[in-house]
């Protein structure tokens, strides 16, 4: 099975809103490789495995089970990678 990835900046914008709602980022960052090597290592795309996990502390943390719409609310197509790139690019849609 190939490695997955998922873009930095859905982590990024994930622990600012977790962050503004008072939780602690060690125990956002709790059970990936992010809560050792701290944020100065991430580049362009993260492991599915950090970021699932991230997830599931974020919705523990929160109790907010519309913390997924939120998320994709606070995203602009830039931050979809190549494929925002393609949607912004594209003549039409």
């Amino acid at each position: 099975m190939a490695n997955t990835s998922t873009p930095a900046q859905y982590i990024l914008i994930l622990l600012d809103m977790v962050e503004r709602r008072g939780c602690n980022r060690a125990k956002l960052l709790a059970g990936t490789t992010f809560a050792q090597t701290g944020m100065g290592s991430i580049g362009a795309r993260i492991n599915d495995a950090d970021f699932n996990q991230l997830v599931v502390n974020a919705l523990n943390l929160t109790g907010d089970p519309a913390l997924g719409l939120k998320l994709g609310l606070r995203l602009n197509l830039s931050a979809h990678a190549v494929l925002g790139q393609a949607f912004i690019t594209c003549a039409n849609l």
